[in-house]
C-alpha cells in the first residue's frame, strides 16, 4: 500500500519545490534596488547650499597711478571724499569751537587787506550766529618725505549756519588777501562751507627738496568732492 502512494507523495514534493522555486523568483525581483535619479543641478537655482553670496560691501576697488605703481582710493570723511595716498602723505583731524578759530577783529582787518573795509562790528554780528558750543573740523594732510616747508595743507569745515546761498558772498566776507594763510574761502554747502591753506609764498631754498605742502595740495583739492 505505501508503494501505490509514492507516485502520488513524489508528485506532491515537486508541486511543493516549483512553488518554492517561483516564491523565490518574485521575491528577488521585488527586492531589487530601483537606480538613483540625480538632481538637476541649475544655474539659477537660488537655493543651492554651494553658491558663494557676494554682497557690494565685500568688493574694494583699487585703482593704481600710472609707472609709479601708487596704490590709491577715494576716502571719506564726515563732510568730503578726496583721494588717498598713503605712501605719500599722512591725515589727522581735530575738532575746534568756531569762535575759538574766528573772531570779529581779525576779520575786520583781513577785510581792509583786501579792500572790502566792512566793520568789526559786521562782523560781530555775522559770528552772532554761532554758539559757544558751535564747533568745526580741522583736517591736516602731511607731506611723508622730506620738505623745504612744513609739508602740512590744511581744510577747515564749520557749520553754514550764517546761511550763504552762493559761493561769491562767502567769499566776500571771508576772503583773505595776503599769502600763507590756511583759510582761504573754497567750497560751499547748504549746511557747511570749506576753507583750505595755501602752501607759503612759493619761496625755494634751493635744497633740491619737495615743496610737500604743494605737492599734497595738487593731489588732494582738485578730488574733493563734497556730500
Amino acid at each position: 500500500m505505501f508503494k501505490k502512494q509514492l507516485p502520488i507523495i513524489f508528485i506532491g514534493l515537486c508541486v511543493v519545490i516549483a512553488a518554492l522555486v517561483l516564491g523565490w523568483t518574485v521575491f528577488v525581483e521585488r527586492d531589487v534596488v530601483a537606480p538613483v535619479q540625480a538632481p538637476v543641478v541649475s544655474d539659477n537655482d537660488e537655493n543651492s547650499e554651494n553658491d558663494e553670496i557676494i554682497n557690494d560691501s565685500s568688493v574694494i576697488e583699487d585703482d593704481t597711478i600710472g609707472d609709479n605703481d601708487v596704490s590709491e582710493m577715494s576716502t571719506s570723511t564726515d563732510f568730503f571724499t578726496y583721494t588717498k595716498n598713503d605712501q605719500i602723505f599722512s591725515v589727522s583731524k581735530s575738532k575746534f569751537k568756531v569762535l575759538n578759530k574766528f573772531n570779529a577783529l581779525e576779520l575786520k582787518n583781513k577785510s581792509k587787506d583786501c579792500g572790502t573795509n566792512k566793520s568789526e562790528q559786521y562782523f560781530k554780528k555775522l559770528l552772532s550766529h554761532y554758539s559757544e558750543n558751535d564747533s568745526g573740523m580741522e583736517y591736516q594732510f602731511k607731506y611723508q618725505g622730506q620738505t623745504q616747508d612744513s609739508g602740512i595743507w590744511i581744510v577747515t569745515i564749520i557749520p553754514n549756519k550764517i546761511g550763504y546761498t552762493n559761493l561769491e558772498d562767502f567769499k566776500n566776507d571771508f576772503n583773505l588777501c595776503e599769502a600763507g594763510s590756511d583759510k582761504y574761502p573754497s567750497l560751499m554747502l547748504e549746511k557747511y562751507f570749506l576753507f583750505v591753506s595755501s602752501c607759503g609764498t612759493g619761496y625755494d631754498d634751493d635744497s633740491g627738496l619737495p615743496h610737500g605742502c604743494d605737492v599734497v595740495r595738487k593731489i588732494v583739492e582738485p578730488t574733493i568732492m563734497v556730500k
